[in-house]
């Protein structure tokens, strides 16, 4: 923590100006946990990834199902929800989603439509082919901190 914090300060001075675009100044993204790899989930669907986070004392545990899922030649598509429990409860059912396989891991869906059904929060995914894991990044309008990386790992659906 000590070397990220004097890492981002540092980056701050004039000195090290033009190493900035090289270090992610969001300081939450320095616990992430490792995200790699472009392929796509080979599973039936439907299929779950779960996890959670606590941010400034307050719980939340998200569940993202992937309810349907095709391949049309590098584009994976279907459908997807996401339930989030804790503090602020909020459930997004039938999000299309797509993906385009082996040259990115982001997963595309209609930004405006999650916002309704999360409460304004802007969130963002991918999924870490090597981990088998899906990482949201949390971006919630009514804290002052930058979004929040959140990975999810396979479970139970």
């Amino acid at each position: 923590m000590r070397q990220t914090l004097f890492l981002i300060v540092a980056c701050f001075s004039a000195s090290c100006a033009e190493k900035r675009e090289l270090v992610d100044m969001n300081p939450f993204h320095a616990f992430a946990d490792k995200c790699t790899g472009t392929g796509d989930p080979v599973k039936k669907t439907p299929f779950c990834y779960k996890g959670g986070a606590t941010v400034l004392g307050m719980k939340e545990d998200v569940v993202v199902t992937i309810q349907s899922a095709e391949k049309v030649g590098k584009i994976n598509q279907g459908t997807l929800a996401i339930d989030a429990t804790g503090i602020s409860p909020e459930h997004c059912k039938s999000l299309n989603y797509t993906k385009v396989s082996e040259t990115d891991n982001k997963i595309s869906f209609d930004q405006a439509k999650a916002a309704q059904c999360l409460s304004g929060t802007k969130a963002a995914a991918v999924y870490c082919s090597d981990q088998d894991a899906v990482q949201l990044h949390i971006q919630i309008p009514h804290l002052p901190v930058p979004d929040i990386a959140v990975t999810l790992a396979p479970a139970p659906c």
